[in-house]
C-alpha cells in the first residue's frame, strides 16, 4: 500500500474505535465483550498500520536521499551504480552515453523489420543476451538489459 492508502486505513480504524467508544459513553455503560475484543483488535491494526507507514516514509526518505546523491555524483562526473534486481551493476559514463543514444522506437522498428537490429540497439540486445546467460535465462527474440530499463536517464525515443 502507498502512504495515502495507509493513511486512509488508519483513519477508518480510528473512526471505528471512536464510534465504539462514543456509543458506550453516550449510553453510559461499559463495553460489551465483543466491543472490548474489537477495540483491542483495532489497537493492534493501528499499531501494524503505523509500522507500515513508518516503512513507507523511511523508503521515501531513502529514495530522496539516493536521488540527491545521484545528482551530486552526476555533477561530479562519478560513476553511479544501478540496482538490476540481481545485485548491483555498475554503469560507467560510457554506458550512460550509450543509454542516452538508445531509442525504444528504433529498437521496436528494427526488431520487427527485415534487416534486424542495428547500432546501439543491437549492442543493447547483445548485452541483454549476456545478462540473461549470466542469470541462467534465455532470450528467444529480442532483449533489453536491466541496467538500461532501470536507468534514471531520459532515454531517446
Amino acid at each position: 500500500m502507498d502512504l495515502k492508502q495507509l493513511s486512509e486505513l488508519r483513519q477508518s480504524l480510528v473512526d471505528e474505535f471512536d464510534t465504539i467508544n462514543t456509543a458506550a459513553g453516550t449510553e453510559k455503560r461499559s463495553f460489551t465483550e465483543d466491543e472490548d475484543k474489537r477495540l483491542e483488535e483495532i489497537r493492534g491494526e493501528i499499531a501494524k498500520t503505523d509500522q507500515d507507514i513508518e516503512r513507507v516514509q523511511f523508503l521515501t526518505e531513502q529514495r530522496d536521499k539516493q536521488d540527491k546523491l545521484n545528482t551530486d555524483l552526476d555533477k561530479a562526473g562519478i560513476t553511479r551504480h544501478y540496482n538490476t534486481g540481481e545485485g548491483t551493476q555498475q554503469a560507467s559514463q560510457d554506458d550512460e552515453k550509450t543509454f542516452k543514444r538508445f531509442s525504444f522506437v528504433k529498437f521496436l522498428r528494427d526488431a520487427s523489420g527485415p534487416s534486424g537490429l542495428e547500432g546501439v540497439e543491437k549492442e543493447m540486445h547483445q548485452e541483454a543476451k549476456i545478462e540473461a546467460r549470466n542469470n541462467s535465462l534465455e532470450i528467444r527474440n529480442f532483449g533489453i538489459p536491466a541496467a538500461l530499463l532501470r536507468s534514471p536517464l531520459k532515454l531517446a525515443t
